[in-house]
């Protein structure tokens, strides 16, 4: 049943961009804000395109690096109530229910901070997903960058930004 969903998400994200492809070749784009916002970070050192962006909507926010939100497709497709966990970075635990890790009362507390610090980027911002591929994770979350466009016209990853104010989890190993 899993590779029967994995399969249609697939697919839906294949149509999705090429619709996007051909309605960006026959049609011209409106000048907008988003169009013309500066990078603030980028952890990838390569370009990547707008047109690879779709709009989340709807997001709840479960903890630093994974979202629930509504994922925006071109022709009106709409994927409801998706988990979206993002790449690039691992946000400290804001609970002890993750097992494979050894998660201290410490990184609960920081835990909650980057919550919250994730919910006040993304309030009242336009946020959109950048999609690594059409795969999801071993526990069948979306996989994939999310990018704020603030009203300033900015344009924040959000791993760097969290990065950047110190909610990123390091693992024992790393530090050696």
């Amino acid at each position: 049943m899993l590779k029967v969903i994995s399969l249609t998400f697939s697919w839906l994200v294949c149509i999705a961009i090429v619709v996007s492809f051909a309605l960006s070749v026959t049609q011209e784009e409106p000048a907008t804000p988003m169009a013309k916002a500066p990078r603030v970070h980028l952890l990838q050192r390569r370009a990547i395109s707008q047109e690879n962006e779709y709009p989340l909507t709807e997001i709840r926010v479960v903890d630093g690096d994974t979202v629930e939100a509504n994922i925006e497709f071109p022709l009106g497709v709409t994927l409801r109530k998706e988990m979206i966990r993002f790449l690039d970075f691992d946000a400290w635990e804001a609970t002890k229910r993750r097992r494979s890790v050894n998660v201290t009362d410490e990184e609960v507390i920081k835990g909650k901070e980057a919550t919250s610090l994730l919910i006040s980027l993304i309030d009242g911002n336009h946020i959109v997903l950048l999609l690594a591929d059409s795969k999801r994770d071993m526990y069948g979350r979306v996989l994939g960058r999310m990018v704020v466009y603030t009203n300033d016209d900015r344009r924040i990853f959000v791993a760097e930004y969290m990065y950047d104010n110190g909610m990123w989890r390091i693992e024992d190993d790393e530090e050696n």
